[in-house]
This record gives C-alpha cells, structure tokens and sequence, in this order.
C-alpha cells in the first residue's frame, strides 16, 4: 500500500496554505487563534508544544512566535528546530529526548 511522504516532493509546502490565512486573519481574530491554541494544548507534553510551535513557525514566523510566548517555550529553540527538516523535528522531540514527554499537571 502506498503512503505518502512529503519528502517524495520537495516543492510540496504543508504549511504555506496556513500560513496564508494567517496574514489575512485581523489582529483580533490572531489574538483569538493563539489564545484557543494555546488554552487547548496546555495539557500536552512539551515535545508537542515543541512540535505544534516549529510548524507554526515555518507557516509564519510571527504565527510561530506568539504561539511560543503564549505556551512559555523558549523561542530560541523553536527557531533552532525550525533550521532542520520534518524528520529532523520528530527526531528531536521524541519522548525520552531534550523535552518533557509526560502531560502536564492541569
């Protein structure tokens, strides 16, 4: 069976299309996004945070950054792991590495 890989692709950009979206979004509406973000992930571990913060990251870096500040990452992290590839980021945020794997104490 086949699956698919986005590295088969180079050109294929995942986050382009929310990036985009974020640009049109008003500031109340960003204000919004981040917010309902951030409320809705706190109980996940820090590799997720991680994770859902690079991706936001490489959709806009203003989309990546108020999210990083809202969850209270460290924003030279995320753009360090920004810096690799798709594989790179699940490769350092697998549980048991750098991060937190365990939920946290809501």
């Amino acid at each position: 069976m086949w699956n698919y890989d986005p590295t088969d692709d180079p050109t294929d950009d995942c986050f382009r299309a929310g990036g985009d979206l974020y640009r049109i979004m008003t500031e109340e509406q960003k204000a919004a996004l981040i917010d309902n973000t951030a409320r809705n992930i706190a109980p996940c571990s820090e590799t997720i945070k991680y994770r859902h913060a690079v991706h936001c990251y490489w959709a806009d870096r203003d989309y990546g950054e108020r999210l990083t500040n809202a969850l209270r990452l460290q924003l030279a992290t995320v753009i360090e792991l920004a810096k690799g590839d798709h594989k790179a980021l699940i490769a350092a945020t697998l549980p048991g590495g750098q991060f937190d794997a365990n939920p946290c104490e809501c």
